[in-house]
Formats: structure tokens, sequence, C-alpha cells
């Protein structure tokens, strides 16, 4: 369990940023449990808030693998729409939000491979590492 009550808020702002700051935010179900949450209470969160949620399992089959994602729905379907054919040449799936979100939350694009597609990628989660890049919008 964290151990202030800052450093929980912190961890849980992954998630509340999203709509505000961020278009994608993520937390694994261990790091809710240390801040003394549920991903139900954190589903509740979403839904009052306009936000879509998606989680996904790890491949063990053990308690608190996978992560709960929440996404700014619009948002996202606008970029995923602007950066079709960028998404495309980096065997992204760009068609559907939640295709999009899963397959980020499985897979680990390459900088060195795909630049465009991780430096966008990074721009969603609003990653402090991609502050040089002009905000999305």
């Amino acid at each position: 369990m964290y151990n202030t009550s800052k450093k929980r808020n912190e961890k849980l702002d992954e998630l509340r940023l999203v709509g505000k700051k961020k278009v994608i935010g993520y937390l694994s179900l261990s790091t809710l449990k240390a801040c003394g949450k549920t991903m139900d209470e954190m589903i509740h969160y979403a839904k009052q808030n306009q936000i879509q949620y998606l989680f996904i399992k790890n491949e063990e089959n053990a308690c608190y693998r996978g992560h709960l994602y929440f996404y700014h729905e619009k948002t996202l379907h606008d970029i995923l729409v602007r950066e079709q054919v960028m998404l495309k040449n980096a065997h992204i799936p760009s068609h559907s939000t939640e295709q999009f979100i899963t397959y980020i939350g499985n897979h680990h694009v390459r900088d060195d491979k795909y630049p465009q597609a991780y430096r966008l990628i990074g721009k969603l989660f609003n990653d402090k590492r991609f502050k040089k890049i002009k905000k999305l919008k």
C-alpha cells in the first residue's frame, strides 16, 4: 500500500486525468489495490465522467494481473482517423478505439522501427518524456 495519500492520488491521477490532460491512461490492478481502490470503483468513476474503459487481462491467470485503461472516446477516435495512414504503416489498428487500446496494451511499439507511432502513443498518454511534442487536439 502506498504510504501517503499524496502518492496514492498521484498514481490514481493516471486514470483521473483522462479527458482533462490526457487521452489515455492505465493502471495495473495491483496498483489500484495498493491505492485502496477496486476496479469496480474506478469503472463507476469512468462512467460518471463519460470516460470509456477497458480491462486487459495479462496472460498469466493470477489475481491482480491486468490493467485497467481509461480513454476519451471522441478525442481518441478523431486522432485515429487523422493518423490512420501512419498507424496502418506501423501495423497498428486504427478503425476502432477499443482495438487500438487492446493493441497498445498487448504490444510494444518500438521507437526505432515506428518513431511516429511511438511518439503519438506517448502523446496520447501525456507521457512526460514527450513534453516537447505539441499537444494533441
